[in-house]
């Protein structure tokens, strides 16, 4: 059951979780069932050489999140316990020690990432040259927070329940500071690129997979998660900007030129060498992790300029998934190592951002769509994903 824990808390999706879990419960149990709901895992196990007619349940807590290096690091365990290479009382020291394992990139490295990701991502959706820097400057103090925020003494451990807030509130706050002096500065895509990291993108696709895979409890649960999260991203942007204008009136936007298309063969790879870094990747599938993102960046953007920017999508997602498989089926290694990143890579929680945004500035009609979009990106991710998958099925890597 450790196994599972572990797996769901480092970023495995819930059929993988279920499968790896359910295999290494069969070394003992010739029956094992395992679901996931919400934040439980529920455990069935029978003994059918002690004639048991019922099999026993049991229920434990689980917890997710994203650490895809101490992912790689518990497959490989999982697989050695599989095997008879390890016994059972080293397998727990293992787990142990995968949990307390650093990042696998240095405070300098990880800084850098948020930076690529923060100054990439701003002219990907259309910012200027003004943008640009502002939203580099923004996402390190984001990643500084990121990091402070969790290590603060007892008596100030409210920050952390509103960690989200507080992030959204610094980024806003700086690029309303920096329109003072720039009106050029597009506040929306600034504040939305410094938080690139922190979007729930993946919670709100993941919420809308689980549905579809009729995990309907735990879907919706992250479905209300994901909206949650966004929403005190967006709340706490917004609030940023209106204590600067409170406090130094701010000048009219004066929105400037996007960055010309050319510069994307810079943005791109920036964008997608961060992204890796920033969730904590193996060293050994980041390369596999960036032609993997550039691939599914060139396929969306150009099947969005033949068709519809949601065919793009579906196609994009579908190729990246089959490689996914390929490569896990080549390597034993969980295609959600390579998967995650590049399925981030598809923003889906922008355009929710920009669209409760565009709610708050009063332009219903506006909001309302891009906020539906959303939902329909996060749809069309699941359909990509599913129909590469039964084109290359997945594989057990047990």
């Amino acid at each position: 059951m450790a196994f599972g824990q572990a797996a769901y808390a480092y970023g495995s999706m819930v059929p993988e979780v279920e499968e790896m879990t359910e295999q290494i419960l069969k070394w003992k149990f010739p029956v094992a069932k395992v679901s996931l709901s919400n934040a439980e895992m529920f455990v069935s196990v029978a003994n059918h050489s002690l004639q048991e007619v019922l099999p026993q349940t049991f229920m434990y807590e689980i917890a997710g999140g994203c650490h895809l290096n101490r992912l790689s690091l518990l497959v490989e365990l999982a697989k050695d316990f599989h095997g008879n290479k390890v016994p059972i009382n080293v397998c727990f020291r293992r787990l142990d020690e995968i949990h307390c394992s650093p990042h696998p990139f240095n405070f300098v490295s990880q800084a850098a990432a948020f930076i690529m990701v923060g100054a990439g991502l701003s002219p990907v959706l259309g910012g200027s040259w003004y943008d640009v820097p502002i939203s580099a400057v923004a996402s390190v103090m984001v990643f500084i927070l990121s990091v402070v925020i969790p290590k603060v003494p007892p008596f100030l451990s409210f920050l952390q329940r509103c960690d989200t807030f507080i992030l959204a509130f610094c980024a806003g706050t700086l690029a309303a500071v920096a329109r003072i002096w720039a009106p050029q500065v597009n506040h929306t895509l600034v504040t939305l690129s410094a938080l690139a990291i922190p979007l729930p993108g993946w919670t709100v696709t993941a919420g809308v997979a689980e549905i579809t895979w009729s995990r309907t409890t735990a879907g919706i649960a992250h479905l209300v998660a994901g909206i949650i999260c966004l929403g005190w991203l967006v709340l706490g942007g917004w609030v940023g900007q209106v204590f600067v204008d409170s406090v130094a009136s701010l000048p009219p936007a004066e929105y400037a030129d996007p960055i010309p298309m050319v510069w994307q063969a810079l943005w791109i790879p920036l964008l997608a060498t961060g992204l890796p870094i920033a969730f904590q990747s193996s060293y050994r599938d980041i390369l596999w992790i960036i032609l993997l993102e550039g691939g599914t960046y060139g396929l969306n953007y150009g099947f969005s300029q033949v068709t519809d920017s949601n065919f793009g999508t579906f196609f994009s997602t579908f190729f990246a998934t089959m490689l996914a498989n390929v490569w896990s089926r080549h390597l034993e290694r969980p295609a959600t190592m390579v998967l995650l990143p590049v399925l981030v890579f598809q923003v889906s929680g922008s355009i929710g951002f920009r669209g409760l945004v565009t709610l708050i500035d009063g332009e219903t009609e506006l909001g309302v769509e891009q906020v539906t979009q959303m939902f329909y990106t996060a749809l069309v991710i699941i359909v990509g994903l599913m129909a590469g998958d039964a084109f290359v099925p997945s594989r057990s890597v047990l």
